[in-house]
């Protein structure tokens, strides 16, 4: 079966448009500000202010490891896949917008980061 006819068999019986919706409201979006802080000893949410969250990270600001490890732990931290998590802006900068997909509420994304400070 060719491309292009699956492309058909799945917009004849469904539209694409309905398929992406009912994917979509699995998941809630939540964009979080991050003011990243690489070469820590180790990965740690540091503060929740207003503007942003502070985030130390064991690695270095060279070839993008900084910006993998922030992914991977916010991902650990979370308890979601990486996938599920994309650097919307800031890739060279220490001011980063990362979008969440998940399950989870705000208020929960907010007591996993304030457990986190406290360990």
């Amino acid at each position: 079966m060719s491309k292009r006819s699956i492309i058909k068999s799945i917009t004849s019986s469904k539209t694409l448009a309905n398929v992406l919706q009912k994917v979509a409201d699995k998941k809630n979006e939540i964009i979080l500000q991050i003011y990243a802080k690489p070469g820590a000893k180790r990965n740690k949410v540091t503060d929740i202010s207003v503007e942003f969250i502070g985030i130390q990270l064991a690695a270095q600001p060279r070839d993008g490891k900084a910006n993998d490890e922030l992914l991977l732990y916010i991902s650990e931290l979370f308890n979601i896949k990486k996938s599920d998590i994309c650097m919307v802006r800031g890739g060279t900068s220490r001011v980063k917008t990362i979008k969440v997909s998940t399950d989870k509420s705000e208020d929960d994304i907010r007591s996993l980061l304030e457990s986190e400070i406290k360990s």
